[in-house]
């Protein structure tokens, strides 16, 4: 009977030392995602599409389910520690104004990538439905493949200014139409130039990864030429995800989906 006891005290210590060197095992945790709308508030027209941006959002996010739902970000250029960070973490540069996106959270809450961005705001409703359908996507691929009952939460807090490095608020999103995929198609996007050098020494080192882009101009805000280095058209959005994937692959993790025309 002491020989047991010992025993089973020796296997007992083997167990508990086994569980203070390794822990737990914890469950992997899931990405979160937010809209982020990032404007300037010294440019009052700026301000007003902002305003019909949100508008339109708020909108849809009412109709949604709560645990659907994708909190509004914003920060604004004028200030300069949102705009630094705009420019340094997110790559969100003032010819991209206004801007509107969905970006990955860290788990303080903080936004730390782009994942997905509007291209340009022609149709604010249009714009609004696209950015909450592939908000909707990215929600339900996150999401553990078991079904939970979510809380219920009160109207959507929209458009609050999360402080660089500091946590952010959130707010949901979008009615259950996929409107993305019904337009003309995709691009990947490695970048908006305001000069032409750049957008030619950015598609020199893409090609060396034989990847295939072009540059395309456009007009910016301010009426001046910016120089886009774009991929080749896609119309599938499951080909559009797949041709992302090749350029993160490549090396190009500031590369992102923008969708063109639907209006």
């Amino acid at each position: 009977m002491k020989q047991i006891s010992i025993r089973s005290l020796f296997v007992f210590a083997i167990l508990f030392c086994s569980v203070l060197a390794f822990g737990p095992v914890q469950a992997q945790q899931q990405p979160s995602y937010a809209i982020l709308i990032v404007g300037d508030e010294d440019n009052a027209e700026m301000i007003r599409q902002e305003k019909v941006l949100i508008g339109e959002m708020a909108k849809m996010i009412r109709k949604q389910s709560t645990d659907m739902r994708l909190k509004i970000f914003s920060y604004h250029f004028n200030k300069q520690r949102e705009r630094a960070y705009c420019e340094a973490k997110l790559n969100v540069l003032s010819e991209d104004l206004l801007f509107v996106g969905i970006v990955r959270l860290d788990e303080k809450r903080v936004p730390i990538k782009v994942v997905y961005r509007v291209d340009r705001i022609n149709n604010p409703a249009r714009a609004a439905k696209d950015i909450i359908s592939r908000g909707e996507e990215l929600v339900a691929e996150s999401r553990p493949q078991v079904t939970e009952t979510p809380e219920a939460s009160p109207s959507p807090n929209v458009s609050e200014t999360p402080d660089p490095g500091e946590t952010p608020t959130e707010t949901n999103t979008d009615e259950g139409e996929s409107e993305a995929r019904t337009g003309p198609g995709f691009r990947v996007q490695l970048g908006s130039f305001a000069q032409l050098k750049f957008a030619q020494d950015k598609v020199s080192e893409v090609k060396r990864s034989e990847l295939d882009v072009s540059i395309v101009e456009v007009e910016g805000p301010d009426g001046d030429t910016l120089y886009k280095v774009l991929s080749p058209l896609v119309k599938a959005r499951s080909d559009a995800d797949e041709l992302l994937s090749k350029f993160k692959e490549a090396g190009f993790e500031e590369a992102f989906l923008t969708r063109v025309g639907g209006e």
